[in-house]
């Protein structure tokens, strides 16, 4: 079906798109990669047409989106015959939601300094929200580690099932179910962990347990309370275990860069609570710098590397040691969803610090402006990302589409507010739509 002769590559580019929606390209990677290949080959060559339709604009924002998605540099300006002559995308285009929704799609895949992917974004939301008002096709409306830490400690959230969902929408190929079975354990501890922080801890308490873990000093832990000793025990036992399958499957020892990273979010972790007992309230750009790595996006990509890359290279890991853009941006995206999804009601409570914030207090500008600056924050560093992970290919494809998906998982499980703090409505229903529930026939 990919590789037959059509008239119109269309029916492939859907075909295409279909099998990464149902989360089976894996099989036809190499079919796939043919199919786009000359897609690419021809795709500055083509005559297009007046851009009036929406079956052109639709075909033309699937082909943009997927070719960038497989690391094609196509051009923003295939999208020129869309726009009149004053820069503005034309009006006739709202009068087609599935094209619109297809430009939209492909929007998120623009990078720094592209003005048309701007517009087309702009254009495309505006539209998008005002046919949401309005009478439209539903199917376009709508487009499990066992470590009992919970039952331990009554105080840290039970998240098991949502740390599940968050591992298969970050490495979802079948060959990475050790990538997946490993990140669901470490969403439970670092669940735990973060709440430990949050809620239960005292100052003395933490900045004990941040030492002992800076040290990995396991002969330390009687100096804990019972709660702090299960957990560190539990984090212990958990990344040796880690370190010992990947000593045994590739003689390659990553104990030293397991240590660092857990050190690194705990000392993050510890300047955070420092803040907030102090009643202080830094810069957004200095509570940035610090708190990109409290929202574990380093750890997780960190460790999605030890679990997915064969072989590990210790040139690699000394760079990705120094945070580089492939661990910075997605992880900058984790931290600005996550604090956008905070309530008002949490802003106003002001419990935990948030981005959101520290903007409102460092501009003196209201909680919507400070919402709006931070949505553009996001849409800069998707653009900055996709430059980034398009023009690096130091490391494997696999690992840099894990790092995307990070930023992915991330949207999606922030989309409609805190769906992992608060895992009910939205989360429960695409957990129950993905785990549980057949696909249905029609």
């Amino acid at each position: 079906m990919l590789e037959k002769t059509m008239t119109h590559s269309l029916e492939q580019l859907e075909l295409i798109d279909n099998l990464l929606r149902l989360g089976i390209y894996y099989h036809f990677e190499e079919e796939i990669d043919r199919v786009l290949k000359q897609i690419y080959v021809n795709y500055n060559k083509r005559d297009h047409h007046d851009g009036q339709k929406n079956e052109e604009l639709y075909a033309t924002a699937l082909e943009f989106r997927l070719l960038r998605q497989h690391g094609y540099h196509a051009s923003q300006e295939i999208f020129h015959n869309f726009m009149n002559e004053e820069g503005k995308f034309k009006t006739i285009l709202v009068e087609y939601t599935k094209g619109l929704l297809s430009l939209y799609e492909a929007s998120y895949l623009s990078i720094e300094g592209e003005n048309i992917m701007e517009t087309a974004r702009d254009f495309a939301t505006h539209y998008l929200t005002e046919s949401l008002k309005k009478k439209i096709n539903e199917n376009l409306a709508e487009q499990v580690k066992n470590i009992k830490l919970v039952k331990r400690m009554s105080f840290v959230r039970d998240r098991l099932v949502e740390g599940f969902f968050w591992a298969v929408g970050f490495t979802p190929n079948p060959q990475f179910g050790y990538c997946r079975k490993f990140s669901t354990k470490l969403s439970v501890l670092l669940t735990t962990i973060d709440d430990i922080y949050d809620v239960y801890g005292t100052l003395d308490e933490l900045e004990l347990f941040t030492d002992i873990v800076d040290r990995w000093d396991i002969n330390a832990i009687e100096q804990l309370p019972e709660y702090m000793q299960i957990c560190f025990l539990a984090l212990f036992n958990s990344m040796n275990e880690l370190a010992y399958d990947i000593l045994k499957e590739q003689g390659f020892s990553i104990i030293s860069h397991i240590r660092n990273q857990w050190a690194n979010l705990c000392k993050a972790y510890l300047l955070e609570v420092r803040w907030y007992q102090r009643g202080y309230t830094p810069r957004l750009d200095e509570f940035l710098r610090n708190a990109w790595i409290t929202n574990t996006g380093p750890v997780l990509i960190m460790h999605a590397y030890f679990c997915i890359t064969n072989p590990i290279k210790e040139e690699e890991l000394e760079f990705l040691k120094h945070y580089p853009a492939i661990i910075y941006s997605p992880s900058l995206i984790l931290r600005l969803v996550n604090d956008l999804a905070t309530s008002p009601d949490e802003i106003k409570k002001g419990d935990y610090l948030k981005s959101i914030q520290c903007y409102m207090h460092e501009s003196r500008s209201s909680e919507e402006n400070a919402r709006n600056y931070i949505k553009n924050l996001i849409d800069q560093t998707w653009k900055k990302m996709n430059g980034d992970i398009l023009r690096d290919q130091s490391f494997s494809e696999d690992f840099r589409r894990s790092a995307i998906n990070l930023a992915r998982i991330a949207q999606c499980m922030y989309q409609h507010g805190d769906g992992f703090g608060i895992p009910d409505r939205e989360t429960k229903d695409r957990i129950l739509s993905l785990f549980f529930e057949p696909i249905p026939l029609s």
